[in-house]
């Protein structure tokens, strides 16, 4: 056996263990056409660097959670994807503690394949909670977004993809002052999603580019221009001929359209997203190689899956 294939079948095992704890109801929000935030529950914001600002703007992430992860298996043939560790860390809670780190006040994780594995979210971070997308398998996701629309709609808003690995919890806590995408500059011919730039203005979001910005599966949207994506690609849900779209080819629409976006720039690195096993095993490998001390790992705790405290 490959070092790649037991690497990927000791997580497998470990991952294995949740089954005994699939048994709660899960608790969802209920999604309504209306700006009101469906976290009122808030007994006070997190801790963070946010805090000492002058100014707290209202802020909530839509975490997306919902997809299949098909190129990560065997590992996603049982368990979702952003659930998978890296070195006893799930992915998604690299991505929640940043959110946090930032203090931002509401988090909703966007469901589907294997909903049932993400229960114990709800009750490890109080303001966060789940909303199913029931369609998870037969849309892309623009599905995901579509769901949680009145969410993006009511503040500043983070969309997050699930499956990444986020360096340093203090990576989001840079002054967002104006609407954009994350991106890491990539020079040579790049397949993978890009943003095209003129005078520090996104012009083109989409496959392939030259000596540009890459996505790397973060955006931060003031809450005007959140409104009116949420709107834009719920109305564009609701139609047949749009259940493959990604919701970023609806962004991509808008710019063309006048919708001012800037590039938040990060260095590589700082953001991984994780697609397949081979790349989940070259990063734990960097990651021991350069004697990362940030994963620190609880050990099992009744058959749970081993995470560490994020808040740490």
């Amino acid at each position: 056996m490959t070092g790649t294939a037991s690497s990927a079948w000791q997580t497998l095992w470990s991952l294995d263990q949740l089954d005994n704890h699939t048994a709660k109801k899960l608790q969802y929000t209920t999604v309504k056409p209306s700006n009101d935030i469906a976290c009122t529950n808030r007994p006070g914001r997190w801790a963070s660097s946010a805090e000492n600002s002058a100014e707290h703007r209202h802020e909530v992430a839509i975490l997306m959670a919902a997809g299949l992860g098909s190129r990560m298996k065997p590992l996603t043939d049982r368990y979702a994807k952003p659930l998978v560790p890296v070195l006893g860390r799930p992915l998604i809670e690299t991505v929640i503690a940043a959110l946090l780190k930032r203090g931002v006040d509401g988090i909703y994780v966007v469901v589907g394949y294997r909903k049932e594995q993400f229960h114990s979210l709800p009750e490890k971070y109080p303001n966060l909670k789940l909303i199913e997308n029931p369609e998870f398998s037969t849309k892309n996701n623009i599905g995901s977004i579509a769901v949680a629309a009145s969410q993006m709609a009511s503040a500043d808003c983070f969309v997050c993809e699930s499956d990444l690995y986020i360096a340093s919890e203090d990576l989001l806590c840079r002054p967002l002052k104006r609407s954009g995408y994350f991106g890491k500059y990539v020079a040579g011919h790049s397949e993978d999603w890009v943003f095209e730039t003129s005078e520090g203005r996104i012009t083109r979001v989409g496959k392939e580019g030259d000596n540009c910005f890459n996505m790397v599966g973060i955006s931060y949207f003031r809450q005007p221009d959140a409104a009116r994506i949420a709107l834009a690609v719920q109305d564009a849900a609701r139609r047949p001929e749009n259940a493959q779209l990604f919701w970023d080819e609806i962004v991509d629409r808008l710019v063309k359209d006048g919708l001012d976006l800037a590039i938040h720039e990060v260095a590589p690195g700082e953001i991984v997203e994780c697609d397949t096993v081979e790349e989940l095993t070259s990063l734990e490998a960097r990651l021991r190689a350069s004697g990362c001390s940030r994963m620190r790992s609880e050990s099992t705790d009744g058959g749970k899956v081993a995470s560490a405290d994020v808040r740490a």
